[in-house]
């Protein structure tokens, strides 16, 4: 502190030059911070130094320089050595817990994460961190296998019970040929979107649907109604698998989806038309005026497309599922797609694309989409319209109108 004060009554306050010396001194306050700490534990346990008739059955064993972690740097001090008093083969070293919480170096490890989690490969953790131990590559990546495995824990160790859950949405997330995860949305009585589990299996198929569905009956999912609004993009595996677990749910398809299927149908040119027609459907406010709407869309269809028109046909009732509901038009943007797991699961795959080698005969996948799912989780806001829940709620209890 005093070539400090020295340097600014010569005034020689560069940047760069104070910068190195106020970094110095507050790393070196930091390491005589964590050595007084050790050193207190000590006369905690054997008593004050060279006090007679100390009844203490440890002793001091003198010192060692030894790694401790400040911040994310290592330093290198002198720690203290205790032993215990006993005779023979008693006599051995104690661990001071002080060192041992010094040595663990928490904030270097969440700063590992945070990296790895932003982008940044376990190769060149030692060039982010280059004054500190534990960032070679096998240790960054047993650091994260020890944090993914935590982070699939936090995930299934969520009580669900405690939430009525008004929607729910699930989708697949395409890791490999033969890696596919499907994940689950809940969104609560509050408006409140949570990620809520995944199960890992070869593709999206019915066996592996219902395995999620099941451990979510089994944590405790409930709905906030009688029945469960469940809003999905069209796959039978996962309608099946809905259906299983909570009979006499309501499925409500997509628009988005179905909208991109039948695009796919028609030429260019009616493209711009067929996008008005959806627009004036996912508009509707009542249930006649989404009827009125749907049935223009079908019209105009099957002029152009025989199977867009038989899709159509097919799908009338879970188009106009939330419209039948007659709720009001404040959920369409939250309930009418599955906006809101695709765009969760476009925030994971800013993690997800870190792997370049899928392993699903490993916990691998497990952890990487347990990962995903809680940075995904930490931008989710309420779902538009969240305040009127408690009136979507009646309707979904009321069976005649959700008939």
């Amino acid at each position: 502190m005093e070539q400090i004060e020295a340097m600014l009554r010569l005034g020689q306050d560069e940047n760069s030059a104070m910068g190195e010396m106020l970094e110095a001194y507050v790393r070196g306050v930091a390491r005589q911070a964590v050595v007084d700490v050790m050193l207190k534990e000590v006369e905690g346990l054997c008593g004050s130094r060279h006090a007679r008739g100390s009844e203490s059955t440890m002793r001091r064993a003198g010192s060692t320089m030894s790694p401790v972690h400040v911040g994310c740097q290592t330093e290198r001090v002198k720690r203290p050595r205790v032993r215990r008093r006993a005779p023979g083969s008693g006599q051995g070293e104690v661990a001071l817990r002080s060192y041992e919480a010094a040595q663990a170096g928490e904030e270097l490890r969440a700063a590992i994460l945070r990296a790895l989690e932003s982008g940044v490969s376990t190769r060149d953790q030692s060039r982010l961190n280059p004054k500190a131990t534990r960032c070679s590559k096998s240790e960054v990546s047993r650091q994260w296998e020890a944090a993914g495995r935590k982070r699939v824990e936090e995930i299934r160790s969520r009580p669900l019970a405690s939430e009525g859950y008004v929607a729910l949405m699930l989708d697949g997330v395409v890791l490999s040929q033969s890696c596919t995860a499907i994940v689950a949305l809940g969104i609560d009585r509050g408006g409140r979107k949570h990620m809520l589990d995944f199960e890992i299996g070869a593709s999206e198929n019915t066996e592996v649907c219902k395995a999620l569905c099941t451990r979510l009956c089994t944590r405790g999912f409930k709905p906030a109604a009688t029945r469960l609004l469940v809003v999905l993009d069209g796959s039978d595996a996962l309608r099946n698998a809905a259906e299983f677990s909570w009979p006499g749910c309501l499925i409500q398809r997509c628009l988005v989806h179905l909208q991109r299927n039948l695009r796919g149908r028609l030429a260019r040119r009616w493209h711009g038309e067929l996008a008005g027609h959806f627009k004036r459907l996912r508009q509707a406010g009542t249930f006649e005026a989404a009827s009125e709407a749907f049935d223009e869309l079908l019209a105009f269809a099957a002029r152009h497309t025989h199977e867009g028109g038989a899709t159509l046909r097919k799908v009338r009732d879970d188009a106009l599922r939330v419209a039948r509901l007659n709720a009001g038009d404040q959920f369409n943007r939250s309930l009418l797609s599955t906006n809101s797991i695709e765009n969760a699961i476009r925030n994971m795959r800013s993690v997800l694309s870190r792997p370049k080698r899928w392993r699903p005969e490993t916990d691998m996948p497990d952890r990487w989409i347990a990962a995903a799912m809680l940075k995904a989780e930490r931008g989710f806001h309420r779902i538009s319209g969240y305040a009127q829940l408690d009136q979507l709620i009646a309707r979904l209890n009321n069976e005649e109108s959700s008939g």
